[in-house]
This record gives C-alpha cells, structure tokens and sequence, in this order.
C-alpha cells in the first residue's frame, strides 16, 4: 500500500508539472585568442591583479580578465626600419627574426622595463 502512495505521488506530481529539476550551468573560463601566432613571447603579471602583460612580436598586449571575458590593449612597439633592413639583408632566405620581439617585461616601481631584440642589437627601455 505504502509503495502505491509514493507511485501516485510521483505521477501526480509529473503531471502537475511540478517535478523536481536540476538545474545546471557551465561556465567557461575566461580565454583569450591572438589574432596572430606569436612564437616567442614573454609575459609579467602583478600578484592580486587581474592584468596580465605579454610582450609578442612587434606588440605589447594587455589583457585584462573579468567575469565577462577579457579586454585586451594592444600597445605597437617601434621597430627601426634600418635595422630591419639590414637584418634582412645579411639573412638568407629573409628571416622573421628580424622583427623587434618583446624578451622580457617587468615592473619596477610604477614604471615597466621592456626588452626587446631591436634586430641587432637588443634593447631595453621604460614604459
């Protein structure tokens, strides 16, 4: 008797569209995709912030991750055309190395030493 109560129970709540639901929500993390391949790169993040800074070819990339997704700056670096040039010139066949790849990225009180390889040869500055 006791197991027909629970059946009917059950039933009726079914067809009273009262049926117990489990409710689930996946949430992706947040990701960032380069509109670039970047085959070398360095990257400088500040403990306690949501800011992460990746030096790539050329470009200085600021991303910034929230709930949404994540913001991202792009900061070009100058490249010197000479040098550029002459970087190519001497390479055979022309190499891709001769772009100013950012090396290292680091905070030193308020202000950001950037490296890069400035073709030939490399060089450090502030930001």
């Amino acid at each position: 008797m006791m197991n027909y109560i629970i059946l009917a129970t059950v039933f009726s709540m079914v067809f009273a569209e009262k049926s117990p639901r489990l409710k689930f929500i996946v949430k992706e993390p947040a990701r960032y995709h380069f509109s670039k391949p970047e085959n070398y790169m360095s990257v400088y993040h500040q403990e306690g912030t949501n800011v992460l800074y990746v030096g790539g070819q050329t470009v200085i990339y600021v991303l910034t991750f929230t709930d949404r997704g994540v913001h991202d700056l792009q900061i070009p670096v100058v490249t010197d055309e000479n040098a550029k040039a002459a970087c190519i010139a001497k390479s055979d066949p022309p190499k891709l190395e001769c772009d100013n790849f950012i090396t290292v990225i680091q905070k030193v009180n308020d202000t950001f030493v950037v490296c890069g390889t400035m073709q030939e040869p490399p060089n450090c500055w502030c930001w």
